[in-house]
């Protein structure tokens, strides 16, 4: 099973991985290839916490170090690390990099590979999604209850994903008009251009505030302190979803 789009999964996978009720099967221990295109800091090194949460093992494959330096195709580059590792976590400004690297595995991998999309350009990021929506469900354990209004700049993948998964969970339309009290999430994304400060949080006095960070000016350090503020908690989540995830994901 691969993790290109949010939609790849079911709702009884999302909630096997955000719950972690998930079965483990004996076997070698598998190798994972970290091949991130485009910086990152919570992302790539959660993915590498949660390797290690695992017990795993993982092969950093550092772009500047890379073949591709050399005039190496980026096809070639994929061929090799996907013929060192067993699952291969991406994330590069194309949107297409990741369905070519499903494509190479399937067709020249007799033991076909699990690829992970890391982020695809402006298209998705699916593992923030999850990540989001386990910190959403501790704080509204109802699904069905879970009211967000986004503030951000289009296009921007984390929102693109978490839209789709909340669309499956509860039928989420970002026309639906709601008012400024049932709103529970506030999700601020980098680039918005606009503030989200005290004087906000107080407009949605039920609401609590994430952002999948990194931050610029977007969102006050005021805020940092205020207990309905769980962007950190919301990054501190991702090596034990994305350990989850891949543990599910090779049972599966």
């Amino acid at each position: 099973m691969n993790l290109i789009s949010i939609r790849d999964l079911s709702i009884e996978d999302i909630n096997n991985i955000v719950y972690g009720h998930i079965g483990w099967e004996d076997r070698a221990i598998p190798q994972v290839g970290i091949l991130f295109l485009e910086p990152s800091t919570r992302t790539k090194y959660s993915f590498i916490s949660a390797i290690n949460l695992l017990g795993w093992r993982y092969i950093d494959f550092a772009n500047e170090t890379m073949s591709t330096k050399k005039g190496e195709s980026i096809e070639d580059t994929l061929r090799m690390c996907l013929s060192y590792v067993d699952i291969l976590v991406i994330r590069s400004s194309s949107k297409t990099l990741v369905y070519k690297a499903v494509e190479i595995s399937k067709k020249e991998f007799s033991n076909e590979k699990i690829i992970i999309n890391g982020g695809n350009g402006i298209n998705e990021h699916p593992t923030q999604a999850i990540l989001d929506y386990k910190i959403m469900l501790e704080h509204c354990p109802d699904p069905s209850m879970i009211k967000p209004k986004f503030f951000y700049k289009a296009p921007y993948r984390a929102v693109n994903s978490l839209q789709y998964l909340l669309e499956m969970v509860n039928g989420y339309n970002k026309n639906d008009v709601m008012t400024t009290e049932e709103i529970n999430f506030i999700y601020v994304g980098r680039g918005y251009t606009g503030l989200i400060d005290n004087n906000i949080l107080h407009k949605y006095p039920n609401a609590y505030i994430m952002h999948p960070l990194p931050r610029n000016e977007e969102l006050s350090k005021e805020l940092d302190g205020n207990e309905r503020s769980i962007y950190f908690s919301q990054a501190e989540n991702g090596p034990f979803v994305r350990a989850s995830l891949m543990r599910y994901l090779m049972n599966n």
